[in-house]
């Protein structure tokens, strides 16, 4: 029941804050001096608000030049500590009260205020000081008991609370004097006795000043006493002084007049006067002969409510006596003060408000006193423009906290950019005094206006062919809001041309960002954002065209730079064909004729038409003096001849018949043998044919190769000539092989021609260095293949032949007993197929020769295969008159 009950008590507590946003009063805090740093109070506590997440916890001490390293706020708890010890006496010099004033500011879910007071307690820690260490003091043996002199009072910078108690005089051997009362402004001590030099010239004490914590602190000086003969007297003052004037007096009012006597006659009985405190001397004069005391600077009573002005008496003997008295000046308060207006601590001089808020707005907060006292020091406050309001927010003994708060929205566009509010304070006082306080404020602005162009489009004109970076244009787009949110940002928001042309992002102009040709485009067109730097930016957008303006920078092109007409030969004259040039600048950049050069040209045979490109004939032309004629035709501009001119070529081709053999240019009769080594690789090449026609047309001089002797060994590239080994020619240790060549066109009719190549294949001839390498790796491979294939066809050739011969045997004993009688040595061989290539080497031949009367009989017969005894081999079996072979 009870956490129910403090969670619902919590809850009011919080509600009521809410409820009551704005300043919470607080009770004063207090905190001993010479502590370490401590915590004073958790001020979000006591004012019970709960801070959020994104609470804010700020801070303004007042006095900030004094205190501003003394305390210490944690934004985010609220807790207000010291940030080290504090010695009360550093901070508030001879003051008995000591306070630290701030104001704390706590935004969480709300904004509330409060006024912190905090005291710093005194603590008994400085002892009574005196100004000297000794004193002397010259008296005259004259004097008679009961004579009073003054004493220099000591100083203890704690408050009165721990300040002197009292004085003594500590004297090893006798002195004549005791101390009189003291009070706060002077100490006196008095002679017990008559004075005799010629018996005792001088005295010694300790004149001791006693703390008001027994015991714990004292001060001390040392004063020697003279005993003076001469000059007897000292001047005495008839009476004390205690006055009362107004702040107001007028500079140079006279105070009081003092006077002294001095029983001394002459020099030494003559007084002046002089003050002895030089501070004093800003504020007061005194006649040095008549004592009168004036004022040099106008009293405030705000400042300084009372003076205590010690006056010295001094006569002129050789050697001066003196005595001294105070006069006691208190201020009389009037009412010359009129409120003071200032802004609170941590206040700017420069004051906002926020356009279009339809809620309050607090402009500042401003510290109004009155330093008069009674009705002069009581105020009211007002504001005198109906746009705004003053409401009292804190009020102390001292001052009162007035708040500036708006009434009204406010458009900064509609209406004047700065505002100003007066503040007028009159205090109650006779005659009344009025502080007024006037302060401008200034219309925040909010991004409630977007950015506008002046046209919706820009068209703009430029040449082509202008440097990069050469100025377009530029557009302008305005904005009626303020700073930032007046700021505007160009950019282009169309990519497709983007990389034609830039545009600089503050001021809008616009320049070309490669050079421009009109002939492959003559126009751009994008858009052009205007973008402010408002939150939420605003924008606003405007179509851009740009023209690109023609130059005539282009000469005339031919679509071609090489015409081929072709005309029969003997033809009467007429048509040859079309030239066609083109110039692509505008229409009056682009106008340019044809014309022949004469130098390649008889224009006696060609003729040109100069706005068509039609080129002529003019007689009929014989292919015997020439196949082709070749001339160049100019196309020129007529504007710049000298500079836009192009050329093209046309080649006239007479057509030809079919008249002409081909012709070998190789082999030829003393040119036709080649030797090669019986090693050369399947379809190398070993010579290449060639030969020419002089017919001109395709078909009457395309030739075409072909081996016409039969062979199996050789073949010809149809279309190159290149003639190749088709088969392995390793069998062959000497061969020549006679192979006929035919070569012939593709006229209408064909014609042909034949010679012969002769190709020598021989064992001692060495390959080509180029085809070296490749011999031996397929030779060093086959040879491995050979061996492992040979290996096992040897086994299994060696079981085979041995069933094969036993069965032959058996049915030879059938048919000739005789043979049966016979012993025949057997051999048993492995070899590679001499008619199988090297692509074949891993078909190996596992055979068995039977000999007889030990003589091997070469095999001429052909083989007879049987498949199937193992993967890659064959065996065979041959059959002869003298030997059986197997295979």
């Amino acid at each position: 029941m009870l956490p129910i009950l403090a969670i619902i008590l919590s809850i009011f507590l919080q509600n009521l804050v809410i409820a009551n946003q704005g300043w919470i009063k607080l009770p004063k805090y207090k905190v001993k001096e010479n502590q370490k740093a401590v915590v004073i109070a958790n001020l979000a506590k006591d004012m019970n608000i709960t801070l959020l997440e994104n609470a804010k916890v700020t801070m303004h001490v007042e006095k900030e030049e004094i205190f501003k390293e003394v305390l210490y706020l944690e934004p985010s708890t609220g807790v207000l500590s010291t940030k080290h010890s504090i010695d009360r006496e550093e901070y508030c010099p001879s003051q008995n009260d000591c306070f630290i004033e701030a104001f704390v500011t706590i935004t969480s879910g709300g904004e509330y205020r409060t006024y912190v007071e905090v005291e710093i307690i005194d603590e008994d820690d400085n002892p009574p000081r005196f100004k000297e260490k000794k004193k002397n003091i010259v008296l005259s043996e004259s004097e008679s008991k009961g004579f009073k002199f003054n004493l220099p009072l000591a100083v203890d910078k704690d408050s009165d609370k721990y300040g002197i108690a009292y004085y003594s005089i500590s004297n090893k051997t006798f002195v004549p004097f005791k101390l009189l009362e003291s009070n706060d402004d002077i100490l006196q001590a008095s002679l017990t006795s008559e004075l005799d030099r010629e018996r005792v010239d001088h005295y010694d004490f300790v004149l001791i000043a006693h703390g008001k914590s027994p015991g714990r602190y004292e001060g001390r000086m040392n004063v020697h006493v003279s005993i003076d003969d001469v000059n007897e007297h000292a001047p005495r003052f008839v009476r004390t002084y205690q006055v009362e004037k107004e702040e107001d007096l007028v500079v140079g009012s006279e105070i009081v007049k003092v006077s002294a006597t001095d029983k001394d006659v002459g020099d030494n009985g003559r007084v002046s006067y002089l003050l002895r405190d030089k501070s004093l001397k800003n504020f007061f004069a005194i006649d040095k002969d008549s004592g009168l005391l004036t004022t040099v600077a106008e009293l405030d009573y705000e400042r300084k409510h009372s003076f205590d002005i010690t006056v010295l008496a001094v006569d002129n003997g050789e050697k001066r006596k003196t005595s001294e008295t105070t006069v006691k000046l208190r201020i009389i308060d009037v009412n010359d003060e009129a409120p003071m207006i200032n802004y609170v601590s941590g206040g700017s001089d420069k004051l906002f408000v926020k356009e279009e808020m339809k809620d309050v707005q607090t402009i500042s907060l401003f510290r109004v006193q009155d330093s008069d006292s009674g009705d002069g020091g009581e105020f009211t406050c007002t504001v005198e423009e109906e746009d705004f309001d003053l409401t009292q927010s804190y009020k102390s003994d001292m001052f009162v906290i007035y708040s500036l708060e708006t009434n009204r929205p406010f458009d900064r566009e509609g209406e004047q950019q700065v505002v100003s509010a007066t503040i007028k304070c009159k205090d109650k006082g006779q005659p009344q005094l009025t502080g007024e306080k006037k302060v401008d404020i200034h219309i925040l602005d909010i991004n409630d206006h977007g950015p506008k162009f002046k046209f919706d489009s820009f068209e703009f004109f430029v040449e082509e062919n202008q440097d990069i970076g050469t100025f377009v244009g530029k557009i302008e787009a305005t904005d009626g809001d303020d700073g930032e949110n007046a700021v505007i940002v160009y950019s282009l928001v169309t990519d497709l041309q983007s990389d034609a042309v830039r545009i600089d992002e503050t001021s809008g102009t616009i320049s070309t960002a490669k050079k421009f040709d009109r002939e492959q485009i003559d126009k751009y067109n994008f858009v052009v954002e205007a973008r402010d730097k408002g939150k939420p930016a605003q924008t606003a957008e405007a179509k851009v065209r740009i023209i690109v303006k023609d130059i005539d920078d282009n000469p005339p092109v031919f679509t071609k730079q090489l015409y081929e007409f072709t005309l029969k030969e003997e033809q009467n004259s007429g048509d040859v064909g079309q030239v066609i040039a083109m110039d692509i600048d505008s229409y009056t950049n682009n106008q340019f004729e044809y014309r022949l050069d004469e130098r390649t040209a008889n224009l006696e045979i060609f003729t040109i038409a100069k706005y068509d490109g039609y080129i002529y004939s003019q007689q009929p032309l014989d292919r015997e003096k020439g196949q082709i004629r070749e001339i160049q035709v100019f196309a020129v501009s007529k504007d710049t001849p000298n500079v836009r001119t192009a050329s093209t070529t046309v080649r006239v081709i007479l057509d030809d018949i079919n008249d002409c053999d081909p012709q070998f240019i190789y082999p030829t009769e003393m040119n036709n043998s080649i030797s090669i080594s019986n090693y050369y690789p399947v379809a190398n090449v070993i010579a290449v044919v060639s030969a020419y026609d002089l017919d001109a047309t395709d078909d009457n001089s395309r030739l075409q190769y072909s081996i016409t002797s039969k062979t199996s060994y050789f073949k010809i590239d149809m279309d190159t000539g290149s003639v190749t080994v088709a088969k392995s020619l390793r069998s062959f240790s000497l061969r020549v092989f006679h192979l006929e060549i035919t070569v012939q066109d593709y006229g209408i009719p064909t014609l042909f021609n034949r010679t012969i190549l002769r190709v020598t294949v021989n064992a001692s001839t060495p390959l080509p260095v180029h085809l070296r390498a490749n011999a031996d790796i397929m030779d060093s491979r086959n040879l491995i293949i050979i061996v492992i294939v040979a290996s096992l066809s040897t086994v299994l050739s060696i079981l085979l032949a041995a069933a094969i011969v036993i069965t032959v045997r058996r049915k030879r004993e059938e048919r000739n007993p005789i043979i049966h009688k016979h012993q025949y040595p057997i051999l048993f061989s492995t070899s590679k197929s001499p008619n199988h290539d090297d692509s074949d080497s891993n078909k190996s031949t596992s055979s068995i020769t039977i000999l007889k009367n030990g003589i091997i009989n070469q095999n001429r017969n052909e083989s007879l295969y049987s498949n199937g005894f193992a993967t890659g081999s064959s065996i065979g079996l041959q059959v002869s008159e003298n030997l059986i072979l197997f295979h």
